[in-house]
């Protein structure tokens, strides 16, 4: 299924994209083939995105998309909006984030792992086996999230929850710190 991407700016150019460069109008993802994407100012919207590559995401919205498999690892996303996406068993892993705004949007085991996030809010979304160890984070904003169910994480400085997610993550932030948890109290003969 061919793909469009519309940039935002119009050009007196016909529509043209090269693999490795910037779109100067409306183009077909598939001229990618198999490579690596890279855009800037763009919006991708309705599109499916599943299994593709992103290296590089700039300055761009990402509305409505199916990304199942989807994989940015060692790649930056920033000033990226992402509204309405589906984001399933997708990896981010060891990629930079910044100024990234995840809002309304489903993801389902997800890994981040060793990924950088800075200024980046997951605003009405839910997460559902994600992977947030070894992430360094600094102002994620989690606290508008619908769910937050994740599967590994490290160090939580920087990242930003409400009362009742702290309720919900107590056992798992316990256990990263070393604690161990008691099921007895001592002497308890039940």
């Amino acid at each position: 299924m061919a793909g469009w991407v519309e940039v935002d700016e119009p050009f007196a150019k016909p529509p043209r994209l090269e693999r490795g460069t910037t779109p100067t109008g409306s183009a077909d993802l598939d001229d990618f083939g198999e490579d690596p994407i890279e855009l800037t100012a763009v919006t991708l919207s309705s599109l499916d995105l599943s299994q593709r590559r992103f290296e590089r995401l700039l300055r761009s919205t990402v509305g409505g998309c199916k990304m199942l498999g989807f994989d940015a690892s060692r790649g930056a996303l920033v000033d990226v909006t992402f509204e309405s996406c589906i984001i399933r068993q997708a990896s981010f892993r060891m990629s930079r984030l910044e100024r990234v705004a995840f809002v309304d949007c489903t993801f389902d085991d997800v890994d981040f792992f060793e990924a950088t996030l800075t200024d980046v809010e997951f605003t009405e979304s839910t997460l559902v086996k994600v992977n947030l160890d070894r992430v360094a984070g600094e102002r994620v904003d989690l606290r508008a999230t619908k769910a937050l169910d994740l599967l590994a994480m490290g160090s939580m400085s920087g990242y930003l929850i409400d009362e009742t997610q702290l309720a919900q993550l107590a056992p798992q932030l316990a256990m990263n710190a070393g604690f161990e948890i008691a099921t007895q109290f001592p002497n308890d003969e039940r």
